[in-house]
């Protein structure tokens, strides 16, 4: 049985546009320690998808009520990204974050 449930996640993470849909998929449910675990590993096998799953795992830290973590992801994903529409999901994020520990600055400069 566990050969068979490696193998499906094996399949799901080789695919990234079905890994990142799995990945929302989990975070809709409320599964979101498995959506971020799938992002994870997306960002690692998948560099031309990595920025927009780096966006999916700073909502979900900010879900989580961690602003830290996802302020963290949204710069390290910043620092790739060259995509408008990411690269302006993930401002919004890293302003979400900076608001939520206070840092009203950092909040407007990144919104």
């Amino acid at each position: 049985m566990r050969g068979a449930i490696a193998a499906r996640e094996e399949r799901l993470l080789s695919d990234p546009a079905a890994a990142l849909r799995a990945a929302r998929e989990a975070q809709e449910a409320g599964k979101l320690e498995r959506a971020a675990s799938v992002l994870r590993e997306v960002s690692k096998r998948h560099p031309v998808v990595s920025s927009h799953a780096g966006w999916m795992r700073a909502e979900i830290a900010l879900a989580k009520g961690d602003p830290v973590r996802a302020r963290q992801i949204a710069q390290a994903a910043l620092s790739a990204e060259r995509d408008p529409l990411v690269e302006s999901r993930l401002y919004a994020s890293l302003g979400a974050a900076e608001a939520a520990v206070g840092n009203g600055a950092a909040a407007r400069e990144a919104w």
